[in-house]
């Protein structure tokens, strides 16, 4: 038990987490939709592979598609391939979401 507001328990809880909880960097390959050969490491190096899980309508920004990005990296206004419709799309904004606050990012690099 712990709260967040007080401090109390968050320490032990972010220390477990580190100690017991994987590396992105040390998991398995995820593989790919395309071609089931294609196999891709969780690292910033590789080429993009992410997973849209949800995609919200805001009143103010329009459309929302939230991502887990399992290797590489998305930049602005890079071209990205949509395998559900079959062709390419441009985020025009890239955002870093924290509760109900949205920073815009020019480059997110981080799959971890």
């Amino acid at each position: 038990m712990g709260s967040a507001l007080k401090n109390k328990g968050i320490q032990p809880l972010v220390a477990a987490i580190i100690e017991y909880l994987p590396n992105p960097e040390e998991k398995d390959p995820k593989v790919s939709l395309l071609d089931p050969k294609n196999t891709r490491a969780p690292s910033k190096t590789e080429k993009l592979l992410a997973y849209a899980y949800k995609i919200v309508n805001d009143k103010q920004k329009g459309s929302l598609v939230y991502l887990r990005i399992y290797s590489g990296k998305i930049q602005h206004r890079t071209s990205l391939f949509n395998v559900s419709r079959g062709l390419a799309e441009r985020p025009h904004h890239i955002y870093r979401v924290r509760a109900n606050e949205y920073v815009s990012k020019r480059i997110l690099a981080d799959f971890l």
